[in-house]
């Protein structure tokens, strides 16, 4: 760190969590049959697995996975949670107030899967999504799978809906949400305008400030930005990073070929129009 080797372990997980300015890195590190959460020169105890961890936008909030090999449990600042058979898909606000995860336990016999929300777990399902957080930390939303039937949990709402659910997004304030659904041959981005066009894959979504919904896509190789109806095609092999402006002026994406990566701004197109790079 800032050319500072920092402890010597036989594994070190990737990608790192950083803290906004990046003067704090946390990383899940192994040695020997101990794994640890490191954050800055300060490794937490050893355990038998250690998760991925999440870290606040300042830094003085980390939150990992960790088990014993007795079930597993979330581990904030020190603090250790509920224990479960699995956890995992941490959802940590950037202000450190607010944690989400995944949750499996089991009920007569059956492995069910629950949101936990600041420790208390939400009602069971067959299987549920990763959680996300709105962006003023006030809501939890997530899709959940019983008996067939998926419904989007949006804080104490729910919404039945068809088709299988991969994804949820909330805006800001939690007052609008959108959805991705694999319906077998095609998936496709449903949100408070009405349902997208039809792609093979769907990738990472956000509301924008002028709550459109922004997503990733792809159809067989060519892969594309969409701004609710309108299709932005990109070239490259891999595309990741999604980032609204917060001004709504811009997209941030990023875009591999081969082995370069490029960082692009592509302006914000109006409600029909075109869209260009700068």
């Amino acid at each position: 760190m800032d050319g500072e080797a920092g402890e010597e372990f036989d594994a070190i997980s990737w990608p790192l969590a950083l803290s906004s300015d990046g003067s704090v890195v946390a990383y899940q590190a192994r040695l020997g049959q101990d794994q640890f959460c490191v954050v800055g020169r300060r490794k937490s105890r050893a355990y038998q697995s250690v998760g991925l961890p999440a870290l606040s936008e300042n830094g003085s909030v980390v939150a990992f996975a960790a088990s014993d090999g007795d079930g597993w449990r979330i581990i904030r600042n020190g603090k250790a949670g509920p224990r479960f058979d699995w956890v995992g898909n941490l959802a940590l606000h950037p202000g450190g107030g607010r944690l989400a995860y995944t949750a499996e336990l089991r009920e007569a016999g059956k492995l069910k899967s629950v949101v936990v929300v600041d420790g208390v777990a939400g009602p069971s399902f067959d299987r549920v999504t990763p959680p996300v957080l709105s962006g003023d930390g006030s809501t939890v939303g997530y899709a959940g799978l019983k008996d067939r039937d998926w419904t989007i949990v949006v804080g104490p709402r729910e919404f039945p809906v068809s088709g299988e659910v991969t994804r949820v997004v909330l805006s800001h304030d939690a007052t609008q949400f959108a959805y991705a659904v694999d319906e077998g041959t095609h998936r496709r981005v449903i949100g408070p305008s009405g349902s997208g066009p039809q792609f093979d894959w769907i990738g990472e979504a956000a509301f924008m400030k002028d709550g459109r919904v922004v997503y990733l896509a792809a159809r067989g190789a060519r892969k594309y930005v969409c701004v609710e109806d309108q299709s932005i095609p990109l070239g490259g092999d891999d595309i990741g990073g999604l980032w609204p402006f917060p001004d709504g002026t811009h997209i941030g994406v990023v875009v591999r070929e081969e082995r370069a990566v490029e960082w692009r701004a592509l302006k914000v197109p109006a409600r029909r129009g075109s869209i260009a790079k700068e």
